[in-house]
C-alpha cells in the first residue's frame, strides 16, 4: 500500500467539481482509492 492515497468525500467532491488545486494534486498521485463510504 506504499504510494497509495485515499481521498476523504470532502476532497473527491472538489475533484469532480474542477476544483484546479485537488485536481492537479490529485492527477500527479500514482494512485488513488476511493473509500466505499465515498462512493456509496
Amino acid at each position: 500500500m506504499v504510494g497509495e492515497t485515499g481521498l476523504d468525500t470532502s476532497m473527491a467532491i472538489r475533484y469532480l467539481n474542477g476544483n484546479l488545486d485537488v485536481v492537479a494534486k490529485v492527477t500527479a498521485l500514482p494512485t488513488v482509492i476511493l473509500p466505499l463510504t465515498v462512493v456509496g
